[in-house]
């Protein structure tokens, strides 16, 4: 099995606080002012009711909004305020769909709406892939100040964690084309590098041992700042060559009598059919 992976595509208020105002505590009161200057969208706000009765709320936002206070931090407003906008288009696009999981799984709030993203994982990966793709168009005016790095959180201790890398540089700022990183976000590679972190970073984005996450590494003032989001994978199956096509994918010569058959085919006009391929980008 392959597992393509993306961003969780919704965040919460904490998350966008935490990326604006890194290392600090931030308030109530510095969402409000990032809100009223429309530098963070307004979100999706769904009642969750049982017995006719209101039970909680389900308030998140779109991911796209973590670029946006980015930008909004390194004095890039109008970068910030596209950012933003595009957030609140994305949140008004699958709000029905999250509403509609919502009801259907009876999630409460967003807490429980993310710890349940591996089971909507397939219901939400064309948000997924949506989000990656408006994530592209931003990395220009972003730079190269923030890398990014698919994870999966390995064991933890009371002060360490450590993350298995499945994808290094899924996403640079320039080196991809465009209509490749419109596609979709790259598959997991099964084995890479580990790197330690404080236990800080899983615990602060509530993720535990096992979960896929993206790894954010930002470049300001000669520091480095690392934070983590949720991330979801959907499984995908693999599929096999039978004898006939094999020997074509080989990295060995073909054989004389498999190029002559080759040829006949080929010069009385057969077209061959080949099964969907993914593979991993090179590093």
């Amino acid at each position: 099995m392959t597992t393509a992976v993306t961003r969780f595509p919704f965040v919460s208020k904490a998350d966008i606080l935490r990326a604006y105002r890194p290392g600090e505590d931030a308030s109530d009161r510095t969402f409000r002012t990032l809100r009223e200057h429309r530098l963070v969208s307004s979100g999706l706000a769904i009642r969750h009711r049982r017995k006719g009765r209101v039970a909680g709320q389900l308030r998140g936002y779109s991911a796209l909004n973590i670029d946006a206070v980015i930008l909004a931090r390194h004095d890039q407003p109008s970068d910030a305020l596209e950012a933003a906008a595009e957030a609140q288009r994305f949140e008004a696009e699958w709000e029905p769909t999250v509403k509609a999981l919502a009801v259907e799984l009876d999630l409460a709030d967003f807490d429980a709406f993310r710890t349940a993203r591996n089971r909507l994982a397939h219901a939400l990966a064309p948000a997924g892939v949506e989000l990656e793709r408006l994530h592209a168009r931003l990395l220009d005016a972003i730079g190269g100040s923030v890398r990014e790095e698919f994870v999966r959180i390995g064991a933890m201790s009371q002060d360490w964690a450590t993350l298995e890398i499945l994808s290094p540089q899924i996403f640079p700022t320039a080196s991809l084309s465009r209509d490749l990183l419109d596609a979709i976000a790259a598959p997991i590679r099964q084995r890479g590098q580990q790197l330690a972190v404080d236990a800080f970073l899983p615990l602060a984005a509530a993720l535990d041992v096992g979960d896929l996450a993206l790894l954010r590494i930002e470049h300001s003032a000669g520091s480095s700042l690392l934070s983590l989001l949720a991330a979801v994978g959907e499984a995908e199956e693999d599929f096999a060559l039978d004898d006939e096509f094999a020997a074509y994918f080989s990295e060995e010569p073909l054989s004389e009598s498999a190029t002559e058959h080759v040829e006949r085919r080929r010069s009385a006009g057969e077209t061959v059919a080949v099964p969907s391929l993914t593979v991993p980008l090179a590093s």
